[in-house]
């Protein structure tokens, strides 16, 4: 049943091949009724009764499809792990591929499920994100397209400063960069590793969702241990996975994607383990795999849960015809203004400056300072800069110089 996949793709868990056309749905819109912990029953029997509960069960390649928007609907309704407002809320599919989350969102209206599903809530605005991705317009506004080669994440966020932790949400679907537990192969876990620390010192909300416990989550779960990050929401079974269960040559082994998910915002870098630090060099990777493994192994660990929901602040949605420069949107092939800081070694660190009018601007600025970089919002505008080394955040000083009416943030590097 395999779609066709060539080298450079991964086989992924949505393999259903492009010859079958995705199903329709039946006319009329969700209701937040449907989404609960009891699944996929209540979903199919108010959006289109026994009727629609049949399709469901003759065509497993619905519920897959499905699988994908009602997974996010349901976190995203959840009071307790997030808390929405009015206005746009941006979610990013990291590692999206061509065959899987595009191909819903090109051939099928499943995407609009979880839109219409939050529409009382907020405007859900979609952004696909992979190195898998083959470049593409976007389809009827209902999702934006970008073919993107790790780390996909630092790279994306980087060119769009209009999304923020503030008003952004991260999405990982069947990642598998946990899965190195078992498999002992660990070259996707190093492609994610940039991402996934720039993402917990940047303090993103992200949903992960995985194919299967003793591996994907098992993993991923000692991974973000060693990064020393907050959880959201537990680890959990999903009350919305996929509806086809794969089995291994030996029967021993199974997989079914999105079965178990998880949420995480932001870290505690007192509890980071050294290793996930000092693994920015290749010659101490092996001491990061250890620390994983060995975490893995602990079937008695906890996870470190926060202690209030994500609060998001959204941006006003757009309204029709407006332009996103109007509305306070940085085009999408705009970068964020770094030009106008200007990064200076010093000894034992680094010095980054910003020119600032007066010192009232600084007084109700944002600044947020990282092992791994630097945010600053002021004005509308926003700057986002990797620090040329790691560094010791806990180290960062920040004055406004007004001889030279600059802002000055000084860090010592690690």
């Amino acid at each position: 049943m395999d779609a066709d996949v060539n080298a450079d793709e991964s086989p992924g868990t949505f393999r259903w091949p492009r010859r079958m056309p995705l199903p329709a749905l039946p006319a009329g819109k969700p209701d937040v009724s449907g989404i609960s912990d009891e699944g996929w029953g209540p979903y199919l029997r108010q959006r289109g009764g026994e009727k629609m509960i049949a399709a469901a069960r003759s065509q497993a390649m619905m519920l897959d499809g499905l699988s994908f928007p009602l997974s996010l609907a349901w976190i995203l309704l959840q009071e307790s792990v997030v808390s929405l407002q009015q206005g746009d809320v941006h979610v990013v599919l990291l590692g999206a591929t061509s065959k899987a989350e595009v191909r819903i969102l090109q051939e099928s209206t499943y995407w609009q499920e979880l839109v219409m599903l939050l529409e009382s809530r907020c405007n859900i605005r979609l952004h696909f994100v992979g190195p898998e991705i083959s470049p593409a317009k976007s389809v009827e506004k209902t999702g934006d397209i970008h073919s993107m080669q790790p780390p996909c994440a630092k790279r994306f966020f980087m060119a769009r400063s209009d999304l923020t932790p503030e008003n952004t949400i991260c999405a990982v679907f069947n990642g598998g960069f946990g899965n190195f537990v078992s498999s002992r192969r660990d070259e996707l876990f190093w492609s994610w590793m940039p991402d996934l620390l720039f993402l917990a010192d940047s303090h993103f909300m992200c949903v992960f969702f995985c194919a299967y416990d003793y591996a994907d989550l098992k993993g991923e779960v000692a991974i973000h241990r060693a990064l020393g990050s907050l959880f959201a929401l537990a680890p959990r079974r999903n009350p919305f996975a996929m509806a086809t269960v794969y089995s291994g040559e030996d029967d021993s082994e199974w997989f079914s994607g999105n079965s178990f998910m998880y949420a995480t915002c932001g870290s505690q870098k007192s509890v980071r383990h050294p290793a996930m630090i000092l693994a920015a060099e290749a010659s101490d990777r092996p001491q990061l795999i250890s620390a994983v493994m060995k975490l893995a192994e602990d079937d008695e660990a906890s996870v470190e849960l926060a202690a209030l929901p994500v609060r998001l602040h959204p941006s006003p949605a757009l309204k029709e015809g407006a332009s996103a420069k109007a509305a306070g949107y940085a085009p999408e092939s705009t970068p964020s203004r770094v030009t106008c800081g200007e990064m200076k070694a010093m000894e034992g660190g680094w010095r980054f400056e910003v020119p600032m009018s007066d010192s009232s601007c600084v007084e109700a600025a944002d600044l947020q300072i990282s092992d791994t970089g630097l945010s600053f919002v002021a004005g509308g505008e926003r700057i986002l800069v990797e620090w040329p080394q790691a560094v010791d955040s806990t180290t960062a000083r920040a004055s406004y110089s007004s001889r030279s009416s600059k802002l000055v943030v000084k860090v010592k590097a690690q």
